[in-house]
């Protein structure tokens, strides 16, 4: 069964591509209004709609604003939304095609050309009155979340709404861009390095495809740590890339087994962490958000209360932390 858990990010508003994050009280058309009721509206005509692709906000010089793939689209729909307050709770389907064309029952068959697979996700979207961060909870199942997607659809369908008024009533307003940073537990990256069961260390060599547009992996070396000595010291490594996420994983990697892996054509590599429930998380430096998932079960979607619960709890936490005030 996949493994039900959720994501928190930090969030911030800007105004277009703007570089200075916004209050969250100064947003809309005049700049009055708080920016959950202009996520509101923006949300407001689109809810039940399919949103092919993947959003662009620097449209291309022939006015595309989505990347497509024909082959295995990506689809997203925002199901509901409601507000109160400044909390919105969004639950959002996504999804995407796959190589399947039929999904065989015991009784009737379901064609799946040109269809998605996909599940619903919830969306929790906290902001305080005044200030300029806010919360972000996204639920994910196993590795899979629709972050990039909700946070990109609402810019541009932001955007998307203002270039509707320019070309309409020649009038210039603002659109919003959301931007979310992961919230760094150092907790939650404790507990998995405590409780790992086993760690191992991948090197690994790409060569150019046959196609020669891209690249394929070649060759991957597995370095299994089985001391005391080395666990510890990749440990450590470990919390070091929690605060230098430009590290050269291979670099590192490589002195910790004495020696430099890149005259052997090894240009990545990753620590492999299992978990005590048999969880698998490959980190490296850039992406230990992939660590920052809190579990909500492994068996059936957890219920609602379940959710509101779970998740509560750890924003009142974050929100006291970062001091911010919210209202659940």
């Amino acid at each position: 069964m996949p493994h039900h858990g959720f994501r928190i990010y930090l969030l911030k508003v800007h105004r277009g591509h703007g570089r200075e994050a916004v209050d969250f009280s100064a947003t809309g058309a005049r700049l009055d209004q708080p920016f959950s009721e202009v996520l509101a509206e923006t949300l407001s005509g689109h809810v039940g709609a399919t949103l092919d692709g993947i959003p662009l906000l620097m449209s291309s010089k022939h006015g595309v604003d989505v990347r497509t793939n024909d082959s295995a689209e990506t689809r997203t729909r925002f199901v509901s939304a409601s507000r109160s307050g400044n909390h919105l709770s969004i639950v959002v389907r996504y999804g995407r095609e796959g190589d399947f064309d039929v999904a065989v029952g015991q009784s009737d068959d379901v064609g799946l050309e040109d269809r998605a697979t996909t599940r619903t996700y919830r969306v929790e979207v906290l902001l305080p009155a005044r200030g300029t961060t806010g919360l972000l909870v996204v639920e994910a199942v196993g590795s899979v979340h629709p972050t990039k997607f909700v946070t990109g659809w609402l810019s541009l369908l932001s955007k998307r709404a203002a270039e509707a008024i320019m070309k309409q009533v020649g009038v210039a307003v603002p659109w919003w861009k959301l931007r979310v940073e992961p919230y760094s537990d150092n907790s939650q990256l404790e507990q998995l390095i405590q409780n790992a069961q086993q760690i191992r260390l991948e090197f690994r060599k790409h060569a150019r495809s046959a196609s020669g547009l891209g690249r394929v992996r070649e060759l991957t070396l597995i370095q299994d740590i089985r001391t005391a000595t080395m666990m510890d010291k990749v440990k450590a490594l470990l919390r070091a890339w929690r605060d230098t996420p430009g590290a050269s994983p291979v670099d590192d990697l490589g002195n910790l087994v004495h020696g430099d892996v890149t005259p052997l054509g090894f240009t990545d590599g990753e620590v492999v962490v299992e978990d005590d429930s048999g969880r698998i998380h490959r980190i490296r430096p850039g992406m230990l958000e992939e660590v920052f998932v809190y579990p909500l079960g492994e068996d059936d979607r957890p219920s609602d209360d379940v959710w509101k619960e779970r998740v509560g709890a750890l924003v009142s936490q974050v929100a006291t932390e970062k001091s911010i005030e919210l209202a659940w």
